[in-house]
């Protein structure tokens, strides 16, 4: 297993598949993997609640994450799409507030037009 993870956020109005390219089997996350040696996830959340309860969620998913993956996670990188990437901000502040281990095995944040 890999110890390099990178989880891809959407934005607002969308999902996971934002990150294909139309009529290819890679993508994004693939791409990442067979270049860079990362292991893509790709987080679905409900973009209509609010963007502090999304964060919180995120945050804990990432945490569960880091201490269920098979082995130790040496680098994290976060990348996210518009609304995605307020979800992004948002979780680190409560990784942070709840003093997680995760915050710290993060080496980028990636955002795209996010405001």
């Amino acid at each position: 297993m890999n110890c390099k993870v990178c989880i891809l956020v959407h934005g607002l109005a969308s999902d996971e598949m934002m990150w294909n390219f139309p009529q290819k089997k890679e993508n994004y996350g693939t791409l990442l993997q067979k270049d860079l040696g990362y292991t893509p996830f790709y987080l679905r959340y409900n973009s209509g609640l609010h963007i502090s309860e999304n964060g919180k969620n995120l945050s804990m998913l990432i945490h569960t994450l880091v201490k269920n993956y098979p082995t130790t996670i040496k680098e994290l990188v976060l990348i996210g799409h518009s609304m995605g990437g307020l979800v992004i901000r948002s979780a680190c502040h409560y990784g942070d507030k709840q003093n997680v281990t995760w915050i710290y095995k993060i080496r980028k944040i990636i955002f795209l037009g996010s405001p």
